[in-house]
């Protein structure tokens, strides 16, 4: 991406840096000098959109078939599914109001860190009760990348009601040299004939062998998600959190190879994961307020 204009938003640039591209359409990154790591997030979406190393080293992938226009759907980085959840890889999202910068917090920058909030739609306002969503991006120590979400009903007399999903695309070395700790004994959805089944205790670590659409579900809290790329020596621990749920995506050689933003070959090259609300809806009533990372 080209750019033609930047400016700090801290004193002396440590933390966090805005850029605008020539089309207009700005990104905000974070900067964590201590570990040398860096964020991007996409503004007009709320989406990451790259997340380096010390060495420089992507650690998410983004198709190179993604436009970056506007409101156009990104495949990769990590987005967030919301209000509803969009298996089998589908990315297009029905909200249609703008993120913004969230100047409302008057307290200092000593951290790379930045919040959003969405300013509805006209089509947003009609289609739902009214509710405040805000997003949290921070990029902590030793490089890791925390996403907190508030979301909150302000409507006076309606419940507000919706499933919501990180979905996190890890840069991978091959599909085929990754493994998957932390799922043994978990019930999960098979959306690809919508079965349910548990993997059994001792079949862990997981292995990716062919297409995969999954959400496990009703995850113990706090349980985290090993993912462990056994080329580059590398494992990315996913914390859900509170989140009851864990979705696990890949398109596998046919289904990756027809789809119009992704390149030949490029599914051997990602997996998609993420903890999230997805078998079961979440209802907030009015002035109720839902918060998770």
């Amino acid at each position: 991406m080209s750019l033609s204009d930047r400016f700090f938003n801290s004193k002396d640039g440590r933390y966090l840096k805005i850029i605008t591209s020539r089309r207009g359409d700005q990104s905000v990154i974070l900067i964590n000098r201590v570990c040398h790591y860096s964020v991007e997030v996409f503004l007009s979406n709320a989406q990451i959109i790259s997340w380096t190393n010390s060495n420089g080293e992507e650690l998410l992938f983004v198709s190179q078939e993604s436009t970056f226009k506007y409101k156009d759907p990104i495949r990769g980085g990590m987005s967030i599914c919301f209000p509803t959840f969009l298996n089998n890889g589908r990315i297009e999202s029905p909200i249609t109001g703008d993120w913004n910068i969230d100047n409302s917090l008057s307290e200092p920058m000593e951290k790379a860190s930045v919040d959003l909030i969405l300013k509805l739609g006209v089509r947003d306002r009609t289609k739902w009760p009214r509710f405040e969503f805000r997003v949290t991006f921070e990029l902590g120590d030793p490089g890791d990348l925390s996403v907190t979400s508030r979301i909150k009903n302000v409507d006076k007399n309606m419940p507000f009601t919706f499933k919501f999903a990180y979905q996190t695309y890890l840069a991978v070395s091959n599909i085929r040299d990754i493994s998957i700790k932390g799922l043994n004994n978990v019930e999960y959805i098979n959306y690809q004939d919508n079965n349910r089944f548990t993997e059994r205790a001792g079949e862990d670590p997981i292995y990716i062998e062919s297409e995969v659409d999954r959400a496990y579900v009703k995850i113990p809290p706090l349980k985290s998600i090993a993912v462990r790329d056994h080329v580059r020596n590398r494992t990315f621990i996913i914390a859900k959190n509170e989140l009851p749920d864990f979705v696990l995506w890949n398109p596998w050689e046919n289904t990756g190879d027809a789809m119009a933003d992704m390149r030949r070959g490029d599914y051997r090259r990602m997996l998609c994961v993420g903890g999230g609300a997805v078998e079961s809806e979440i209802t907030l009533n009015p002035n109720e307020e839902w918060k998770r990372n």
